[in-house]
């Protein structure tokens, strides 16, 4: 488990972060996979260090996102339950968000690792992420992502939920517009922004696959 600064969750800082990761690993390429911020501050990295970045995986970026849903779920952040009192609890309330359209044993592996069990009495569960840092994260998703896409230059792969609530229909048709060669496309139905909890395995081989195949090449 890492620790939780106070502040330092924009977009800049994950930047920052990423480029000294490389420092510390000494890593000369990288292929990156982000969902949601993770997938803008691998735009921003990978538009940034082109000679760094083999390919480049994004799944549901926020793009075009309507500023009426940006206000929802920084409300959801900061509304969110500090603990639980028990796992049935956490169950309800992810349901609840999410309209039970989750995997079920991905959840209770969300639980396992997403959570501090007797904390912060005994019998009770809170997250281990910090939910000041969700709030500041959600403020960085009105920034001007689309500026770095023109810059992307490795094969990169865009995965977007249908039902999204973050990445555009307008956003999606105007990257297939841009008619660039190395911009590729997959949509999963039966799915929002929680996509990662509601149709893990399409992910996974969309994933898998086009790393494989670029790696092949």
């Amino acid at each position: 488990d890492s620790d939780k600064p106070a502040s330092g969750y924009r977009k800049e800082d994950y930047l920052a972060d990423v480029t000294a990761l490389m420092g510390e690993l000494g890593q000369k390429e990288v292929s990156l996979v982000g969902y949601s911020l993770g997938a803008l501050v691998s735009i921003a990295w990978a538009a940034q260090n082109p000679d760094q970045v083999r390919c480049a995986v994004l799944v549901d970026p926020s793009l075009g996102t309507p500023p009426g849903v940006i206000a929802h779920y920084q409300r959801m952040a900061a509304a969110a339950p500090p603990s639980f009192s028990s796992r049935e609890e956490i169950r309800t309330y992810f349901y609840t968000k999410y309209d039970r359209n989750i995997d079920p044993d991905l959840l209770e592996e969300y639980i396992k690792w997403g959570f501090f069990p007797d904390t912060p009495a005994p019998g009770y569960w809170s997250w281990k992420h910090s939910r000041q840092a969700a709030v500041e994260t959600f403020a960085t998703r009105v920034e001007d992502n689309h500026l770095y896409l023109p810059h992307l230059t490795c094969p990169t792969l865009f995965i977007r939920a249908r039902e999204s609530q973050m990445f555009s229909p307008a956003a999606w048709d105007a990257l297939q517009e841009m008619g660039k060669g190395n911009f590729f496309f997959a949509e999963i139905p039966g799915a929002d922004h929680g996509i990662m909890l509601q149709r893990p395995g399409a992910v996974a081989d969309l994933i898998c696959n086009f790393l494989q195949e670029v790696h092949a090449n």
